[in-house]
């Protein structure tokens, strides 16, 4: 196989997994907007609903991968690749613990089926 194909199959793969920020970006400003709407028993501390959503934000960066080729702006840079990775990462690893410490303590929502028709 030619190194321009291994090459293209290579770019092919980063723009398939850095292109997908949309999906993440809607699912991390809904669940913080649901934080912070969530008046009768909060789940969450009200600060992590404005972190999801600046969270979300901070995703964004990685729709400049199908415009840039190289540099901070490509699949391989900074502002593209990096900052959206660590920032979904920490994302993901702090929600999680605090699930964890929710169901620990016992704090979760019971379905109420009586309003279900």
């Amino acid at each position: 196989m030619s190194p321009e194909i291994t090459q293209a199959f290579n770019d092919a793969g980063f723009i398939i997994l850095l292109g997908t920020w949309m999906p993440f970006t809607i699912w991390a400003i809904a669940l913080g907007l649901n934080i912070l709407l969530d008046k009768a028993t909060p789940v969450f501390p009200r600060w992590t609903g404005y972190f999801s959503i600046w969270s979300g934000v901070c995703f964004m960066p990685g729709g400049t991968v199908w415009f840039f080729k190289s540099g901070p702006f490509g699949w391989t840079g900074v502002v593209c690749l990096w900052a959206p990775f660590m920032v979904f990462g920490a994302w993901v690893l702090y929600f999680s613990y605090l699930s964890m410490q929710n169901v620990k303590r016992g704090f979760v929502h019971e379905q109420d089926l009586s309003t279900v028709s």
